[in-house]
C-alpha cells in the first residue's frame, strides 16, 4: 500500500477558497483507491466541518444516489444531533 503525501489543510483551503463559494461550494481534496475526500464551504463561503453524521456508500450516479441519503439525514432528527455538543443540525431548513 502506498501512502498519500500529507496535505497542509490550511494551505489547501487558502489556495481553494474561491472554489468553496456558492453555487457549487465544494471541491475534491483527495482521491484514493477506496476513498474520496471533499471539502464543502458553508453558506458564507467559509469551509466548515461538523462531525455529526457519517454515511458510507458506493456512488455510481451522483444525481440518483445522493438525494436519498440527504433525505434520510434530513428526516432523522437523531442523526442530526451532534454527539459532541448536542446541537441540532437544521437539516435542509
Amino acid at each position: 500500500m502506498t501512502l498519500a503525501k500529507p496535505i497542509n489543510f490550511t494551505h489547501w483551503i487558502e489556495d481553494s477558497e474561491h472554489l468553496l463559494k456558492p453555487p457549487v461550494s465544494n471541491k475534491t481534496m483527495a482521491v484514493g483507491d477506496d476513498f474520496n475526500v471533499q471539502v464543502t464551504g458553508g453558506p458564507d463561503g467559509e469551509p466548515q466541518r461538523i462531525d455529526i453524521h457519517e454515511v458510507e456508500l458506493q456512488v455510481r450516479d451522483i444525481v440518483a444516489d445522493l438525494p436519498p441519503v440527504f433525505s434520510a439525514f434530513n428526516n432523522d432528527e437523531q442523526a442530526r444531533v451532534c454527539r459532541q455538543c448536542g446541537k441540532l443540525h437544521p437539516g435542509n431548513g
